[in-house]
């Protein structure tokens, strides 16, 4: 998630990465506080779903605003860890 949020920046859009960084707080505080108590601080559970997050809604809401056509290409490139040549 790096490569997007430095796009972000280059293109000025921070309202984006503060909105998921704050979902990203609100979820992880109480899903960390309920696996460790539930599967013995096994947070990687709730890691699995943070970066999964990630990965789906920031990418998607990047992509409707900054190149919106190449939203499969880094899907595809991201989950299938194919990468095309620069």
């Amino acid at each position: 998630m790096a490569i997007p949020y430095q796009m972000q920046l280059a293109y000025g859009w921070t309202k984006l990465t503060i909105k998921i960084n704050v979902v990203a707080v609100l979820y992880w505080c109480p899903c960390c506080s309920c696996c460790s108590e539930i599967w013995r601080n096994r947070c990687g559970v709730g890691l699995v779903g943070l970066n999964a997050g990630y990965l789906l809604f920031g990418i998607y809401f990047m992509h409707l605003r900054m190149l919106p056509s190449e939203k499969m290409a880094m899907y595809a490139g991201t989950l299938l860890c194919r990468h095309r040549a620069p």
